[in-house]
């Protein structure tokens, strides 16, 4: 095609291309002015959602802070209520063996007089027996060993004593006596008890 073919657009059809450009102009502002309000709401819903968990979580941050400051007022207050309770336990343990302490200085002071075994012994006996009902008073207990079958749980075994009369496993003898304080274990009992003769033993005896 020669420059002389060449179409020159008409004045028409520049007029529809401007409508079509005005067309779309239009379309792309409507279209626009319709989505930044929605994006706007969007926006504010997002930001006030953000605020009420925000919200939430100071207050929760705050009832922890409360809490934890609470907990540590109650340890604070079982602790000095446990002070107090240990205090008053001992006092209370001190006021019962006053009376043995002041029965073995009666019983120094007669020992200085009567020089008699018996009833230095008999002295010795009746203190015994004070200091022992004053620590069951304060819910100390004797552990009963002497014939008694061997408990692990409260008995040590520290020597043993072969026999072939007696059942295995008795205690025969009591070294140092086992206590326990309120039905817990202060500390066992360092016992003696029965053993079976073996053969062995039995022929060694022999020879």
């Amino acid at each position: 095609m020669s420059k002389k073919d060449k179409v020159i657009p008409s004045k028409e059809g520049e007029k529809e291309k401007v409508s079509h450009k005005e067309i779309e102009a239009t379309l792309q502002e409507k279209k626009e002015s319709e989505i930044k309000p929605a994006m706007v709401e969007i926006a504010t819903d997002t930001l006030a959602e953000l605020e009420k968990k925000a919200k939430e979580a100071q207050d929760l941050y705050d009832r922890l802070l409360r809490n934890h400051a609470d907990f540590d007022n109650y340890k604070k207050r079982v602790a000095k209520e446990l002070e107090e309770f240990r205090k008053l336990a001992v006092e209370s343990l001190v006021e019962r063996l006053l009376p043995v302490l002041d029965n073995f200085d009666r019983a120094l002071s007669h020992a200085e007089k009567d020089t008699d075994p018996k009833h230095i012994y008999d002295g010795v006996v009746m203190i015994r027996k004070l200091f022992e009902d004053a620590l069951k008073k304060q819910g100390v207990t004797d552990i009963h060993s002497l014939g008694e079958k061997f408990d692990p749980h409260v008995h040590e075994a520290i020597a043993f004593e072969e026999t072939e009369e007696k059942e295995e496993g008795i205690v025969v003898e009591v070294f140092q006596h086992g206590y326990k304080l309120n039905d817990r274990l202060l500390r066992p009992a360092m016992v003696k008890i029965t053993k079976r003769k073996t053969p062995a033993s039995s022929e060694e005896k022999k020879a």
